[in-house]
């Protein structure tokens, strides 16, 4: 998959914030994973490295309930993910992006609506493409009625 971490145009096609504010939600209290894991998912994370910690995120807790800067820096190390997400001082960023876990259904909502506006987007751009190759039609009826 091709990295896309900032967009190439003046469409937004995500919010940094909501990224890192809801996993550090989940970082700081691992139940809110349950919770979140119903409204957004890995894929609805645009960043890659975000997806990286959530993935990572995912194991510790699937593995064992406890997630903590340590499990989680463990599991990104030995999944070879540490220096892709910018190593333990980005850990750190994200972790303080966020004061509480008090809005992490909105944060994880804000990243879901995202993720469905890059869907319909790419939907968008896939059938402009197809039309575009069709190339044009006849359809028997002159132009001017």
């Amino acid at each position: 998959m091709g990295r896309r971490e900032e967009p190439t145009d003046d469409v937004v096609r995500w919010s940094e914030r909501a990224e890192q504010s809801l996993l550090a939600s989940i970082m700081c209290d691992p139940d809110k994973f349950l919770v979140v894991d119903g409204i957004a998912e890995e894929a609805d994370l645009y960043s890659e490295r975000h997806r990286a910690i959530y993935h990572a995120v995912r194991a510790v807790y699937e593995r064992s309930g406890v997630v903590s800067m340590e499990t989680l820096a463990e599991e990104l190390r030995l999944t070879r993910k540490m220096d892709a997400i910018g190593g333990p001082d980005y850990l750190v960023t994200v972790l303080d992006s966020s004061s509480s876990g008090v809005h992490t259904v909105h944060w994880a909502n804000i990243v879901r609506n995202f993720s469905q506006k890059r869907q319909v987007e790419r939907a968008l751009m896939v059938g402009l493409d197809a039309v575009r190759r069709s190339g044009p039609t006849t359809s028997g009826r002159s132009e001017t009625g």
